[in-house]
């Protein structure tokens, strides 16, 4: 143990040896969201904030994440982010949409990128991102026909809310802000025919409430020769959209993938 009256000495020393290896420092900058706790959807858009706590000779920010906890390896999110409003407390703003993975110990982390010495936080706890669409097979034949069976489990939180399942042939970036959420939809003919008219073929059950359970299922049908033989390669993707009685979106589901095989 080392005495009080060396004790300031010695804290000096780490310092200066943390200095000497590069390891940035988790001080001088706050990460404020998300800080742990939450469940994010991969597709959603979701806010990452964050505040310097003292001015430096800041000439960027860079934001990561991991998915194996704190430990790391990091994964950019954005980087050299120009420095905005540097003086302490000023807040940042980052729309990051969350990528299509599924993991528990997400964690997030921005760097206060300096002339000298960079600074760190990380999210004090685990973020998860899943995924809450999923499909039971990848690809259906056009010449012989198939289906591909949606199930969506999103949780008793939004057990009895309304959905609807949407399609698209133009893929999924950079999708439909709505509502502070992003459908991870491009808008095409099939978007709006899968708005306009749901629960009609190609869908059974594309509109209506959740179980109790936040679970429901849609079955996209496509029959023998019903698309001509050019659509072949194209890639289909579909998304669940849950509201509640006011049309409030309260969750996007991941995009899922379906190929038109020959």
């Amino acid at each position: 143990m080392i005495p009080s009256s060396r004790a300031p000495r010695a804290f000096v020393l780490v310092l200066a040896a943390l200095a000497l290896v590069g390891l940035p420092l988790q001080a001088h900058v706050k990460l404020d969201s998300p800080n742990g706790g939450q469940t994010l959807t991969p597709g959603q858009v979701t806010q990452i904030v964050w505040h310097p706590t003292a001015a430096h000779a800041t000439i960027g920010w860079d934001l990561e994440y991991s998915l194996n906890g704190s430990a790391g390896p990091w994964l950019p999110i954005a980087l050299n982010i120009a420095p905005g409003d540097i003086s302490a407390g000023s807040m940042h703003v980052w729309y990051w949409v969350v990528p299509a993975t599924d993991s528990g110990s997400v964690r997030v982390r921005v760097r206060q990128v300096n002339n000298g010495t960079d600074y760190t936080d990380v999210s004090d706890a685990d973020l998860a991102i899943l995924s809450t669409l999923a499909g039971d097979v990848a690809s259906v034949s056009v010449a012989n026909g198939g289906s591909q069976l949606l199930s969506f489990t999103g949780g008793a939180a939004l057990g009895g809310s309304g959905f609807i399942t949407l399609g698209n042939f133009s893929g999924t970036i950079p999708g439909i802000p709505y509502q502070g959420f992003l459908i991870p939809l491009n808008q095409d003919f099939y978007f709006d025919q899968s708005l306009l008219y749901p629960n009609l073929a190609p869908f059974t059950n594309s509109l209506g409430a959740l179980a109790g359970d936040g679970s429901t299922a849609t079955l996209f049908s496509l029959g023998a020769g019903a698309l001509s033989p050019a659509v072949v390669g194209v890639v289909l993707h579909h998304a669940v959209v849950v509201v509640d009685a006011g049309l409030n979106v309260l969750h996007v589901s991941n995009p899922v993938p379906l190929q038109l095989a020959p």
